[in-house]
């Protein structure tokens, strides 16, 4: 059935791909309308369908499909539909509600937030209206493109004083490494090699990649630091309770190798992607009592029995930490 809409979605794209960029981000728009004000089921055909026109739709395009949108917290975030994170923060009418959920109900005004893989803010921007403090957010992004458009987003909200945008990857050592550009998805580049490239719904090899986007260069050099390392380099007193989000495509190991001075002194809360490790990863973490949990729509930690080798979402809590969430 999925197959099916999607088929759908990306044979209307071919129809539309001929018209002027002008005519499409419209198209755009009126997509966007049409899943915020649909039901339930009908609303989440209209996103499949939506998501599939508008990625054929912008194939190839050289130019950027930025447009704005307005989040009910009152952010707004300049997007590139033609992009596949940006396009799902765009269409969708939430975005990883669990995620959301958990952050909403543990950030206070006093706390602090790191982000792991900022990508291009989205939740960097929402733990800034969490939190009041000036300079309780880090976001480190290490992909060129995506820091650019970090940044462009923290001055749309006027949030640099809450906000500190680092241009460096995590990882267990400090220097330069290269890093791997996925052209199919603006959000999958990692320090960790690959022989194939992904969008979540296919993957491809470096050949059909190079051959695909001819003009992109499918690795860069960038900056790399330990968190460890970039506290005691900065003199960051960092704020408690502190919640540490990480999404780094296949890197997570290696970037919490890198925060041991903070795991073994601090109680941050880990929000993790894991993309692979999930048992070393969870064993690596047991060293300093923490314990892995689900998370349900609604933001609510469930204690898992076995670690997965991935999960979209795990919520690793030091063992002293396991309380009921805040309310504010």
């Amino acid at each position: 059935m999925l197959t099916h809409i999607r088929f759908l979605g990306t044979a209307l794209g071919v129809l539309v791909s001929p018209l002027p960029s002008v005519l499409k981000r419209s198209l755009a728009q009126l997509v966007r309308w049409k899943i915020s004000v649909l039901p339930g089921r009908l609303s989440s055909f209209s996103y499949l369908v939506g998501d599939a026109l508008l990625k054929r739709a912008f194939r190839g395009s050289r130019v950027p499909a930025r447009l704005i949108r307005t989040f009910p917290w009152k952010v707004r975030m300049q997007l590139d539909v033609a992009q596949k994170t940006q396009r799902a923060l765009y269409l969708k009418k939430t975005y990883e509600p669990e995620v959301l959920h958990y952050i909403e109900k543990q950030l206070g005004p006093n706390d602090g937030f790191i982000d792991i893989g900022a990508n291009v803010g989205f939740y960097a921007l929402y733990a800034a209206t969490r939190i009041k403090r000036n300079g309780g957010v880090f976001a480190f992004e290490p992909e060129p493109k995506n820091f650019t458009a970090l940044k462009r987003n923290i001055e749309l909200n006027g949030l640099f004083h809450l906000i500190t945008a680092v241009n460096k990857a995590v990882g267990d050592r400090a220097g330069t490494e290269t890093f791997y550009i996925n052209p199919w998805n603006e959000g999958g580049g990692s320090l960790n090699a690959s022989d194939t490239f992904h969008d979540d719904e296919q993957r491809f090899t470096k050949e059909e990649t190079a051959r695909h986007f001819p003009r992109v260069p499918l690795t860069t050099m960038v900056e790399v630091t330990t968190l460890d390392a970039y506290i005691a380099k900065e003199k960051i007193n960092l704020p408690h309770p502190l919640i540490i989000k990480i999404d780094i495509e296949g890197a997570e190991l290696s970037a919490l190798r890198g925060m041991q001075d903070l795991l073994k002194h601090g109680t941050p809360r880990i929000i993790c992607e894991v993309s692979q490790d999930g048992i070393a990863i969870s064993a690596f973490l047991a060293q300093y009592r923490y314990r892995p949990f689900s998370l349900s729509l609604n933001g609510v930690p469930t204690l898992l029995s076995t670690m997965p080798e991935r999960m979209k979402t795990v919520l690793f809590l030091k063992e002293p930490t396991f309380e009921a969430p805040k309310q504010f």
